[in-house]
């Protein structure tokens, strides 16, 4: 039986009284896009904060490819393969798109005093950088232009390169369709689609056709609790998902 690649085991967050995250458990398959939807304020993004190692549980377990790593932090999650997007767009905005990919690049390689060797003269670097500008469908002619002169989307499509530069088996995917238009919106789709079966996806998001276009099973969290998980058709039908969130969104 294949083993998952993210799993979460009975996951407790409380804030005083409250319990943001209450019990909470899921798997992730590697090449899996797993959506997680549910209304404001149901605990989306401390989960989010508890799976990227931002912030630790009361209680309860994670794994990551089988490995325990729920005293590991932020950083320590990444070399165990984890990398997350952010609903607000984390790039250096001053420099050159080509100058946050190499800096992401080095970052990640593991080199010290390498990291402050002029970039401009590493020519590997840069033949990654290409790549992976390639890969995130990044226009070329963009390389040498400041990350913040880009449109939205295009800083999105920069966003997911850096984070794919640690070379990472779980993304974790904070709302990235947030702040975009509807065209936007369909060419991030397309592009978070060229990525499945790549890596294990956790997709959290409110654009629930994307959601539905993208996910293999959807799980939906409810003040704090996960009240259902299964396919598109199943979480579409399932009453109580509907009464909690979906509503008018069904046919």
């Amino acid at each position: 039986m294949q083993q998952p690649i993210l799993e979460a085991k009975s996951l407790v967050k409380k804030f005083g009284a409250l319990c943001a995250t209450n019990n909470v458990s899921l798997e992730l398959m590697p090449g899996e896009i797993l959506g997680l939807i549910g209304p404001n304020g149901a605990g989306k993004t401390t989960l989010i904060q508890l799976l990227s190692g931002s912030m630790q549980p009361d209680s309860g377990s994670l794994y990551i490819d089988g490995k325990d790593v729920t005293n590991k932090p932020a950083h320590e999650r990444v070399s165990c393969g984890m990398a997350r997007s952010f609903q607000v767009t984390n790039v250096f905005p001053e420099l050159s798109v080509l100058e946050n990919l190499t800096l992401a690049l080095q970052a990640c390689s593991g080199s010290s005093f390498r990291f402050w060797q002029s970039r401009d003269n590493d020519s590997h670097l840069k033949e990654r950088a290409y790549d992976l500008a390639s890969k995130c469908s990044i226009n070329g002619n963009h390389m040498s232009n400041k990350a913040a002169s880009l449109p939205h989307g295009e800083q999105r499509k920069l966003e997911f390169a850096l984070t794919l530069a640690s070379e990472p088996r779980v993304l974790l995917l904070d709302e990235p369709m947030a702040g975009m238009g509807p065209d936007e919106t369909v060419r991030l789709t397309e592009f978070i689609e060229s990525l499945r079966g790549k890596y294990g996806i956790l997709l959290v998001e409110h654009d629930m056709d994307a959601v539905f276009k993208l996910a293999d099973r959807v799980a939906v969290l409810v003040s704090g609790q996960i009240v259902a998980c299964g396919s598109v058709s199943d979480i579409r039908s399932d009453k109580r998902v509907i009464e909690a969130y979906l509503g008018e969104l069904q046919p």
